[in-house]
């Protein structure tokens, strides 16, 4: 059986958007390993380090995340199969959820900055 040339082109593409989506994840693993070595040679050393106790919003805003991201699951899943009733009520679900973690967010930076520990570069330099 032989192949034409427009599915030929369709397979060429399709590799290339493989090879973009591998070169695309191994850069992220590569990333976030840098920025977790950074974090732990920093750690060990550094008289700048500044011990913070994690603020509990934090928690429930990655909750809400992950919950907010399969509730998106959920509304794809019925937008294909034409389900109206269950895609409204998933995207508003979404937003529900986006929203609460907007302000769970919103409230561990507060009760970080009410602690005094404020993102900001000026204290770094002071610590040198």
């Amino acid at each position: 059986m032989e192949i034409s040339a427009e599915e030929r082109q369709e397979l060429k593409v399709r590799k290339a958007k493989k090879m973009l989506l591998v070169v695309g994840i191994i850069s992220i693993i590569m990333m976030f390993s840098g920025l977790t070595s950074g974090y732990i040679v920093s750690r060990g050393g550094a008289a700048f380090w500044v011990n913070i106790n994690m603020p509990n919003s934090f928690w429930l805003s990655t909750v809400f995340m992950i919950l907010s991201s399969v509730s998106m699951i959920i509304a794809t899943i019925a937008a294909k199969k034409g389900n109206q009733g269950m895609l409204k009520a998933a995207l508003l679900g979404g937003l529900v959820l986006g929203s609460l973690f907007v302000y769970s967010q919103y409230q561990g930076w507060m009760e970080l900055a009410d602690k005094g520990l404020n993102f900001a570069g000026d204290n770094f330099l002071e610590h040198l």
